[in-house]
């Protein structure tokens, strides 16, 4: 059911498992309230269509103050809402 969903060796998913099915990426945290989006087609040029999900969503909130601070308890809460529409 899932075969055609292109994912790293370590399984997560990659921006080519997005290619064709989002144009924007966006990133959001209900947390701090900070939101944006991305070009799904630059993203790709930027990065490489092999590029893992999560570790492009790390790179995003590295400077978000709940990630420098390093306070699990209140740790950052940035995701991609569109990821979870996506089969």
């Amino acid at each position: 059911m899932y075969a055609d969903i292109k994912v790293s060796s370590s399984g997560a998913r990659t921006l080519g498992s997005i290619e064709g099915r989002l144009t924007m990426l966006r990133l959001v945290c209900e947390k701090c309230g900070r939101s944006g989006q991305l070009r799904v087609d630059k993203l790709i040029e930027q990065h490489g269509c092999d590029y893992m999900l999560p570790r492009l969503k790390d790179d995003l909130v590295r400077d978000c103050p709940r990630m420098v601070r390093k306070d699990f308890a209140d740790w950052c809460g940035a995701h991609m809402p569109d990821l979870v529409t996506l089969k």
